[in-house]
C-alpha cells in the first residue's frame, strides 16, 4: 500500500511541476523578450526593445501588428526622446512614457516613402518628420495605427506596467 501512495506522489509531484511549467511559460511577465502592460484597461502583449540594435530597427519593415500587441522601448534613462518612421511600412501610434508610467506624449504616425534610389541616407532621414516625447521619458510603446483614439489615451494617463522589472534589463 505505502509503494502504491509513493508512486501516486510521484507522479502528482510530476503533474505540479508540468503545470508549474506551462503557467510560467504561457504567462509573460517582465522578460527580456515581451511584457505584459495595460492601456485603458486592456491588455497588451509588447515585444521589448531594449538594446541599440533593437531600439534602432523598431517596427521598421513589418507590414503588421500582432493582435492585442505592439513594441515597448525601454531605455537607461530619462530624457526627450525623438521617433521617426525610417524603412516602417505601416501608419502606427507612439506613446511616451516617463520614468513612472505616466504618459508624457502621444503621436499617430504615418508611414512615408521609402529611400528613393536617388537619394542618399542622410537625404532621406532629414525629409523624415520627427515625433517628440516633449519632456523627458524613459519609455515608448508603439500601437497599430487609431489605437490612441480608439482606447481614449490621454496626457498624464498612467499606463501599468512591471516598471521595476523592465528597468533592471536596461542597467
Amino acid at each position: 500500500m505505502a509503494h502504491r501512495f509513493v508512486k501516486h506522489g510521484r507522479l502528482m509531484h510530476v503533474v505540479c511541476l508540468a503545470v508549474l511549467a506551462i503557467t510560467l511559460i504561457a504567462t509573460p511577465g517582465c522578460r527580456d523578450d515581451v511584457n505584459v502592460v495595460r492601456i485603458a484597461g486592456e491588455k497588451f502583449t509588447m515585444e521589448l526593445a531594449l538594446t541599440e540594435d533593437q531600439i534602432s530597427e523598431g517596427m521598421a519593415w513589418r507590414e503588421s501588428f500582432p493582435d492585442q500587441g505592439g513594441m515597448l522601448f525601454v531605455f537607461p534613462d530619462m530624457q526627450v526622446r525623438r521617433f521617426w518612421m525610417k524603412n516602417c511600412l505601416i501608419d502606427m501610434d507612439v506613446i511616451f512614457l516617463d520614468g513612472r508610467g505616466i504618459v508624457t506624449a502621444m503621436h499617430e504616425m504615418k508611414a512615408e516613402p521609402l529611400q528613393r534610389d536617388d537619394e542618399t541616407l542622410t537625404q532621406y532621414e532629414s525629409r523624415l518628420k520627427l515625433y517628440s516625447s516633449r519632456t523627458p521619458a524613459q519609455f515608448a510603446i508603439e500601437l497599430e495605427a487609431g489605437s490612441i483614439d480608439r482606447l481614449g489615451v490621454q496626457p498624464e494617463d498612467r499606463i501599468e506596467m512591471d516598471l521595476e522589472g523592465l528597468k533592471a534589463l536596461v542597467q
